[in-house]
């Protein structure tokens, strides 16, 4: 499924065209990257059931950003989804890439990962991880981006 809707039609794809406007807020005006329309686009149209849900746990399958584990006698490795979504994939890759730059908060989740050790993916998957929650939170509540809110949220 996929969508040329202009923003002012993309309540349409939702129950309440305030969970629209929440979406749209939060995709957009948060991440503030060069492709935001392509971003909020994928994540609204691909996702459509598991975002009119507002189901986390869905999303973060779907985008790829749930951890899986395989473990095998004493070996415990953890490694990303590589059943997901592509489009929703590289969009919320290039979400939590933009938002590690020009967010704070996600500035430092994303500094916070890196400096035990871990990869730069591995910092991404979180970074989108919580851009998926927060994007969520905002469906549930129907309430509009607060960048002051988002960046007390860990």
């Amino acid at each position: 499924m996929t969508t040329n809707l202009p923003f002012a039609r993309w309540s349409e794809l939702f129950l309440d065209p305030t969970a629209a406007a929440a979406v749209i807020d939060g995709v957009v005006h948060h991440a503030r990257c060069r492709r935001p329309r392509a971003a909020a686009a994928a994540l609204l149209a691909e996702g459509g059931d598991a975002v009119r849900r507002r189901d986390f746990a869905a999303l973060r399958c779907l985008c790829g950003v749930a951890p899986v584990t395989r473990r095998s006698g004493k070996s415990m490795i953890v490694t990303r989804r590589l059943a997901a979504h592509d489009r929703l994939r590289d969009a919320a890759y290039h979400w939590a890439r933009v938002a590690a730059h020009r967010d704070p908060a996600s500035h430092d989740k994303y500094q916070s990962l890196r400096a035990p050790g871990h990869g730069h993916a591995r910092a991404l998957r979180s970074v989108a991880d919580r851009l998926l929650g927060v994007a969520c939170a905002m469906l549930r509540a129907g309430a509009r981006f607060d960048p002051h809110r988002v960046g007390s949220a860990g």
